[in-house]
């Protein structure tokens, strides 16, 4: 695999969007929820043909972006259930690749709503 990690500290590709972990768990039969945020800089494009078969098809109907980045913070896991806000746009990461060997993990979201900037 090519490493592209030079490329996702381009300033000519990379934006800033944040990265939300929304994890949470049952305590004593009661579910609770906590929330840890990350800004983070890397590349943002709309979701290709190619990595849309990655997809299960009834999510393949809303906007999808792909999310690149170089590196996460000890606070993400990416095993939780994570969500992307970019542009005022809220994306549900449904698809994770750690290519963290290479360089750069990759996300896909789907589009789950449209926020304000003080929302999400």
């Amino acid at each position: 695999m090519i490493d592209i990690s030079s490329l996702l500290h381009d300033p000519d590709f990379c934006t800033e969007y944040t990265i939300i972990d929304a994890a949470g768990g049952f305590v004593k039969g009661r579910y609770i929820g906590k929330q840890s945020r990350e800004i983070v800089t890397g590349v943002v494009r709309p979701t290709t043909g190619d990595d849309l078969d990655l997809l299960p098809e009834a999510d393949r109907l809303q906007g999808s972006m792909t999310f690149y980045v170089t590196a996460l913070l000890a606070r993400i896991d990416i095993k939780n259930r994570l969500y992307a806000k970019y542009n005022s746009r809220l994306y549900k990461i449904i698809h994770v690749d750690d290519f963290s060997d290479n360089g750069f993990y990759r996300f896909i979201g789907t589009l789950v709503e449209e926020v304000e900037d003080g929302q999400g």
